[in-house]
């Protein structure tokens, strides 16, 4: 295998071939996004499913346009279907980001000494001014349901004391994703490291989509643009990280990959339900006779007039199908959010289940726990190798605290969302503590969340108690 100094003396074009030799397919963004909007789905394609030609009488005042058939007294018509589309896929994804990202990565270290202590302020700040809690949750949305993204660290001139430091640099972070049209080819050694990261993506040149190829190595970042025929190379910038600027996140497969076939399934039933309520949801009356007097519309107490002595009239139903359907659209429903691992909490599902406990909530969202457990195999690894990047770049921005930076071991946490069941914490606490207080008046109030000035309000409250207290001391008594 060559390396990466040895592909980038290639020329322009097998340097890029050497570069997209990824080890595993890139995935089909476009293929992918059909599935994920719902405007894509096969539902909504006339072709997978057509509308119905269907023969209908001709009215009185014949309208020319149609064709007829059948010597005049019929025409054909094209009557569209309905189509019903659902955004589960979108759901699937949205609520397993929200539970591995619905509460912010938290950044734990043990700084020993006040450098240590200045490096991960600085951290947590940079953390902070790039909006990461927001940033993670569009991350996951992508690898959940592109299965890969990738995200850019990358330093610009601007004087700031923005990291508690007085510094020439601003940090800045970018994503990159198949969602937003990035192809991404990292390259890895023999041993698993990443020794390139490149991407391609078009840009529009005086209304024509122009391509481009950058790589990322950990000394330079180059840019070549596709012409008429080969690649040429257009920019090199060098910069003195000493490793790659790039975190790159993948998983095999989509979110709900395994549960397309039941969601395009259901989609089917529900909108051939639909066509059949079309036809069949208005009540229709079965005659047997001649017709010969029939109430108004609106008419209150109205009567049929039915020629013949065997006469009869009554409403069809259909009693047993709708039934049928429904359970099928019931299972399906169960099954694709059981093995998606996605909680079922829809208005509908929790109206009935009152006021749970701590430990029922943690049961009811179990699942959507394991499954937080399992992307931490992506996750955990991501996170580590962001904080790295940004520990290298801070220790350029300050080599007074290179030190540190370079010694602080910092931890990333994940916590998954759970719903805070805080009467049901303190009751346990004060059990443990023998039903002592567990907080002080004053930081109840600051808790509470009820007042701007939570000092202000307790002085308040200790001069309403004082004042009580006055009035107990000279009260009369008998």
């Amino acid at each position: 295998m060559l390396t990466i100094e040895e592909i980038l003396t290639l020329e322009a074009d097998k340097a890029i071939e050497a570069l997209k030799k990824r080890p595993t397919e890139p995935p089909n963004a476009a293929e992918i996004k059909k599935d994920y909007e719902v405007a894509g789905h096969k539902v909504m394609d006339p072709g997978e499913r057509p509308n119905k030609s269907v023969k209908v009488d001709l009215p009185a005042n014949d309208n020319p346009n149609h064709q007829n058939v059948g010597g005049g007294g019929t025409m054909t018509k094209i009557v569209n279907v309905v189509r019903v589309a659902l955004a589960l896929q979108k759901k699937i994804v949205r609520v397993a980001a929200s539970f591995i990202f619905g509460i912010p990565v938290k950044y734990n270290a043990t700084p020993s000494n006040e450098d240590e202590k200045t490096a991960h302020r600085a951290i947590g700040k940079t953390i902070r001014k790039n909006k990461m809690s927001s940033f993670d949750r569009k991350l996951a949305r992508s690898i959940f349901a592109y299965k890969e993204a990738a995200e850019y660290w990358y330093a610009i001139e601007k004087p700031n004391k923005d990291y508690g430091f007085q510094a020439q640099h601003k940090l800045r972070v970018a994503m990159f994703s198949p969602k937003y049209g990035d192809a991404l080819y990292p390259l890895f050694d023999e041993h698993g490291d990443l020794i390139a990261f490149s991407r391609e993506y078009s840009v529009s040149e005086n209304g024509k989509d122009v391509l481009f190829f950058e790589t990322y190595t950990e000394n330079a970042v180059i840019k070549w643009r596709k012409g008429e025929m080969t690649w040429e190379q257009v920019s090199v910038s060098q910069h003195d990280l000493g490793k790659i600027p790039i975190v790159y996140g993948y998983q095999e497969a989509t979110e709900f990959e395994d549960v397309q076939g039941m969601i395009e399934r259901l989609e089917t039933i529900l909108s051939n339900h639909g066509d059949t309520n079309d036809y069949h949801g208005s009540p229709k009356m079965a005659v047997r006779g001649r017709v010969i007097g029939f109430a108004q519309k609106g008419e209150s107490g109205g009567i049929i007039e039915i020629d013949g002595e065997k006469g009869e009239a009554k409403y069809l139903s259909w009693d047993h199908a709708p039934e049928s359907v429904r359970m099928e659209i019931e299972n399906l429903l169960k099954l694709i959010h059981s093995l998606t691992q996605t909680p079922d909490i829809s208005f509908e599902t929790i109206k009935g289940l009152g006021a749970l406990s701590g430990i029922a909530l943690r049961l009811m969202f179990m699942d959507a726990h394991l499954k937080v457990i399992d992307k931490r195999e992506i996750f955990d690894e991501y996170l580590e190798r962001r904080i790295s990047i940004i520990k290298t770049y801070l220790a350029k921005m300050n080599k007074k605290l290179a030190t540190a930076f370079e010694e602080l071991e910092i931890e990333p946490e994940i916590t998954p969302f759970m719903i805070d069941d805080e009467a049901g914490n303190i009751d346990m606490l004060m059990t443990a503590t023998g039903n002592k207080p567990v907080v002080s008046q004053k930081t109840a109030v600051r808790m509470s969340g009820l007042v701007a000035d939570p000092d202000s309000e307790f002085a308040e409250l200790e001069k309403q108690q004082e004042a009580e207290r006055n009035v107990d001391i000279f009260e009369p008594t008998e």
